[in-house]
């Protein structure tokens, strides 16, 4: 599954980012085909008796008090009663015993991690009821309406089908139903779109329960991010565009990848940077604690470390791509990410609690091991800090004067980018018109000529802000459910985080996607890369990861049963 997933976001990001429409559909047929997989994977690997057993857990689950069950909730009621709602119960441990399976404890978590339909187990996301409801939202922009509830829930857009049925020859008679989308055709479009991105999700999802499936996908993103960041500096170098039907000369000295366009070309880049990252990291710490003066696990190490040694020449490879671009804003938000990275990183140095026993019962161990962590910071650091040292020096030496000349033009060049500050600006009439419903997806192109407050030929399809336009295109509404999913991802990171609390090589691979994830966040204020179908698509895959990601599994013992084949 995790080939057959990169290898999808490989061919839509071949098809000048997702734009064409062949790359769209591609994207549409692929990941159907892929939730059909997922689908037969779990179908057919459950065994008779773990339905058995999960069939069980769910109907003493339900038997349990509603506020047992959601324990946050009766939090919740707790609060606004002030104290007058019982205080918050406890989730007590389910004893399972179905006909023929041996006595064994069950953890009732699991009811909360996995949603059991017909006795077979899809892992839970923690987002899925903003996820529907906005679905719904979406359907409901595109369902007709009769012409009197349309003016109610969306003036403004039945006064502009009005003028536009005035226009016509001749004049409609009477008034026929209409959604309140304005580009109905799209937003259907945009609707398959977000569906083919939901079944990414959670394919996403269901692949991060297992660990060795995580390492197998951010080893295929770190190679696709080398061969797009040879392809990149390839067009900086020799000005390969041709091979994609662009005029070298016309559009100019910079790395674009397959995308036609440098900023989405760097946000597709900083993401696979950045989730190589945490790869390179976590397979580097997984080697430090197997050391030995000698022996066969010597002679492994110095292999695999020599391997990494050239994963690293290819984050370094990724990193030119990205800063050939000549992005600003990709190059400052990985920038960022990086920094995030670093900062998610201290929490997994902390002991845990096993750590802190074995470090008590000697002062001499107690010393050892300090010394050994210190070690290991300082040598993990060192790491990094020769990758950014590789890329600055390799860059100097191809030549980064454009770079360089492209930021200290920032003040010079403060009057034509003020032009999109000012989109920002009109985009907020638009803001205020269709704030209950909003105009639809993938509308704001034919909503922004109507405020527009400055002349000239550019045309703007989008608002350069992702929140923003999502704000104008689904309404309050839409955008509340949004920042909804956001919340709920976050909460899910930190959920995962705290599981893997101790495991310092997963940490950090978890940490590599959770630093693209916040890489792509910050970058869609400046910019619509989550338009383009190979970004959406990545972004997804991501954050199926870093809401997905779990403990390694137990290997499953005979007579287990679900209870080891399941934990989490």
């Amino acid at each position: 599954m995790a080939w057959v997933i990169v290898l999808l976001v490989v061919v839509v990001a071949l098809g000048r980012g997702g734009y064409d429409p062949w790359a769209m559909l591609v994207l549409e047929l692929g990941a159907a085909g892929i939730v059909l997989w997922l689908m037969v994977e779990v179908l057919w690997g459950t065994r008779s008796e773990e339905r058995a057993l999960y069939l069980e857990q769910k109907r003493a689950w339900k038997r349990l008090p509603f506020f047992a069950r959601h324990p946050d909730l009766a939090s919740v009621f707790r609060l606004l009663t002030v104290g007058g709602f019982p205080k918050r119960y406890g989730t007590p441990d389910v004893e399972i015993l179905p006909p023929g399976v041996p006595v064994r404890q069950i953890e009732s978590d699991r009811a909360k991690t996995h949603l059991i339909l017909l006795g077979f187990p899809f892992k839970r996301t923690g987002i899925g009821l903003p996820v529907l409801l906005l679905t719904l939202w979406m359907v409901a922009s595109i369902v007709p309406l009769r012409r009197g509830l349309l003016e109610f829930v969306s003036p403004q857009a039945h006064s502009l089908r009005l003028e536009a049925e005035s226009l016509m020859e001749p004049p409609p008679g009477s008034p026929e139903p209409a959604p309140w989308s304005l580009a109905p055709f799209l937003t259907l479009r945009s609707l398959w779109l977000w569906f083919a991105y939901l079944g990414l999700f959670y394919a996403a999802v269901h692949l991060a329960q297992d660990v060795r499936r995580v390492e197998k996908l951010t080893g295929l993103l770190l190679l696709v991010g080398i061969g797009f960041g040879i392809f990149g500096i390839g067009q900086w170098l020799f000005g390969l565009r041709d091979l994609f039907g662009t005029d070298p000369s016309a559009a100019g000295l910079r790395a674009t990848g397959t995308f036609g366009n440098r900023n989405h070309y760097a946000a597709f880049m900083e993401m696979l940077l950045l989730c190589g990252v945490g790869w390179l990291g976590a397979r580097w710490v997984a080697l430090m604690p197997g050391r030995r003066s000698s022996g066969r696990l010597t002679v492994m190490n110095q292999e695999a470390k020599a391997r990494l040694s050239i994963a690293a020449l290819g984050i370094v490879t990724a990193s030119l791509g990205l800063i050939f671009s000549l992005s600003r804003s990709g190059i400052s938000f990985a920038l960022a990410g990086c920094a995030a990275f670093a900062l998610m990183i201290p929490a997994a140095y902390e002991p845990t609690a096993t750590e802190t026993i074995e470090i008590e019962r000697s002062r001499s161990g107690r010393s050892h091991s300090r010394r050994s962590r210190r070690g290991k910071r300082r040598r993990y650091g060192r790491v990094y800090w020769a990758l950014a040292l590789a890329v600055l020096a390799v860059a100097f030496w191809i030549g980064i004067d454009p770079v360089v000349t492209r930021f200290e033009l920032i003040p010079e060049q403060w009057e034509a980018e003020k032009g999109r500050y000012q989109v920002w600006l009109d985009s907020l009439g638009a803001v205020e018109d269709y704030w209950l419903t909003g105009s639809g997806l993938s509308s704001f192109r034919y909503v922004f000529p109507i405020y527009r407050s400055f002349g000239g030929r550019v045309f703007y399809s989008w608002a350069h802000n992702d929140y923003l336009q999502a704000l104008i295109e689904l309404g309050v509404p839409g955008f509340l459910l949004i920042v909804w999913i956001l919340v709920g991802v976050v909460l899910g990171a930190l959920r995962v985080r705290r599981e893997l609390e101790g495991n310092l090589p997963l940490i950090l691979l978890h940490t590599g996607f959770c630093a693209a994830a916040l890489a792509i966040a910050f970058h869609s204020f400046t910019d619509f890369s989550l338009h383009l179908a190979a970004d959406a698509a990545l972004l997804v895959v991501v954050l199926g990861v870093v809401v997905g990601f779990g403990k390694p599994r137990a290997p499953a013992r005979k007579g287990a049963g679900p209870a080891a084949h399941g934990a989490q």
